[in-house]
């Protein structure tokens, strides 16, 4: 670790949901094709790894990148997306708000490295 650089943070405990999903994605796809099971759940859970170019995000996040787009702070756009945002405390509101930036920055960074296949 270098002296200027603060220690890293552990992932969020989504990253290593994603990783077992992805380990058990290519375990299905080496089974041979009459043992795999329906493309249907593998696109289900395919839906449910990181974004990229191609593949949508969560409602949740996508709602939050238009609302972005239209210019709007991080508070206007949590009081949008979440309508219970107002009622809570000033701590859980900090949280909610780091948490959508951490997400939606993570969904860009994403998005615009993970070449197209």
């Amino acid at each position: 670790m270098s002296p200027g650089r603060p220690p890293r943070k552990s992932p969020p405990a989504d990253d290593g949901l994603r990783e077992l999903v992805r380990e058990f994605i290519g375990k299905l796809l080496k089974l041979p094709a009459s043992q795999r099971p329906k493309a249907r759940v593998l696109r289900m859970i395919q839906a449910q790894l990181p974004p990229f170019r191609g593949r949508p995000a969560d409602p949740v996040i996508q709602r939050a990148l238009k609302l972005r787009g239209q210019n709007l702070k991080t508070d206007q756009i949590c009081r949008l997306i979440n309508l219970e945002y107002s009622n809570w405390s000033p701590g859980r509101r900090a949280s909610y708000r780091r948490n959508l930036k951490r997400n939606i920055s993570y969904w860009l960074r994403q998005r615009l490295t993970k070449p197209t296949s």
